[in-house]
C-alpha cells in the first residue's frame, strides 16, 4: 500500500520537509516512489508547496495521505476542509482498549449464594464433649 507521506530533509534546528509518495513499510528516509512537494514549518507563512493533480492522482489510485499530510492538504485547499481529520484524537484512542460493556447483575443469584452459605460463627462451632447422659445412652 502506498503512504503519502513528509520525510525530513532539512538541518538541524532548520525542518525542512519533502512530501513523497512512498510504500507504507518503507523507512521514512528510505526509497520513495515520488516527490510531489515540500513543506518548510520554520517559516513565518510556514511554505507548504504541492502538486495537486499529482497528489489527487496518487489518492485516486488508493495511495492513503498520513494524518498530517491530509490536514496540511485541507488547510492549503487541495483536499476539502469538510474531511479534515483530528490527529490528537485518532491516536488517543486505538479501537482495541475501548471499555468493557458492563454486565448486568442478577440480584437474585446472589440471593442464592447467601442462602447456599451456612450462617455459623465461631463461637457457634464448639465440640460438644459427650456428657454422662449420651455415654449412657450409647452403653
Amino acid at each position: 500500500m502506498l503512504r503519502i507521506r513528509l520525510t525530513r530533509v532539512g538541518k538541524s534546528h532548520s525542518p525542512h520537509f519533502r512530501v513523497v509518495v512512498a510504500d507504507k513499510d518503507a523507512p521514512i528516509k528510505g526509497k520513495f516512489v515520488q516527490i510531489v512537494g515540500h513543506y518548510h514549518p520554520a517559516t513565518p507563512g510556514k511554505d507548504f508547496v504541492v502538486d495537486g493533480e499529482k497528489i489527487k492522482g496518487w489518492i485516486s489510485k488508493g495511495a492513503k495521505p498520513t494524518d498530517t499530510v491530509w490536514n496540511l492538504l485541507c488547510d492549503h485547499g487541495v483536499i476539502d476542509k469538510s474531511e479534515k481529520r483530528d490527529v490528537k484524537h485518532a491516536k488517543a484512542k486505538p479501537e482495541t482498549e475501548k471499555a468493557p460493556e458492563a454486565k448486568p447483575e442478577a440480584p437474585e443469584a446472589e440471593e442464592k449464594v447467601e442462602e447456599a452459605k451456612p450462617e455459623t460463627s465461631e463461637a457457634e462451632v464448639v465440640e460438644e464433649t459427650p456428657t454422662e447422659e449420651t455415654k449412657e445412652e450409647a452403653n
